[in-house]
């Protein structure tokens, strides 16, 4: 019992600083000026939007779910349920667009990229968090995804591996 109990707790503690890194990760890559426009998609609960608070960013954030959205934190961003597809946003509204986890959940994702890159302003950043398991073949391979961002118009694409077994950054930017 009292292994049991160990195990799960190691297990939690590996799951938090493994999201510690993920978000410290993601914060290091966003480039918006204070007082810029910075949205995340796929905002689940709001942690990455509390997590940027500090930075005198005005946050937006879309969630396909309303039950997401309906748990977010209107304090500190404008919240809005949308599909990555058709985003509500004008063309040249974000200075970077931040996402985490949701490019398996992505149906086109040269049509959800390219739809990023229209919001995004000239010059924008684009840091998407994801996954991907060699052994399983689960997740979005790091090649593949960096090849649709290329495709979708991005420049200076890169992928960041993170210490988290399987965890990447892609970072791109809107052409000037």
């Amino acid at each position: 019992m009292f292994l049991e109990y160990a195990v799960k707790l190691k297990n939690a503690m590996n799951r938090r600083k493994e999201e510690n890194e993920h978000y410290a990760a993601v914060r290091q890559y966003i480039n918006a000026p204070e007082g810029g426009k910075l949205l995340d998609i796929g905002l689940g609960s709001d942690i990455m939007l509390q997590k940027l608070s500090d930075k005198g960013l005005d946050l937006y954030g879309v969630d396909i779910s309303a039950a997401d959205r309906d748990r977010s934190i209107d304090e500190i961003a404008l919240m809005g349920q949308a599909n990555i597809e058709e985003l509500p946003y004008f063309d040249n509204f974000f200075d970077c667009v931040t996402t985490l986890h949701t490019p398996p959940l992505w149906k086109d994702k040269k049509a959800a990229l390219t739809e990023i890159l229209r919001v995004l302003k000239d010059g924008g950043r684009f840091v998407c968090l994801f996954t991907f398991d060699n052994d399983t073949g689960l997740g979005t391979p790091p090649r593949a995804l960096r090849e649709k961002a290329r495709q979708a118009g991005f420049e200076n694409v890169a992928v960041k591996i993170l210490r988290s077994e399987g965890s990447y950054l892609l970072i791109g930017e809107k052409p000037c």
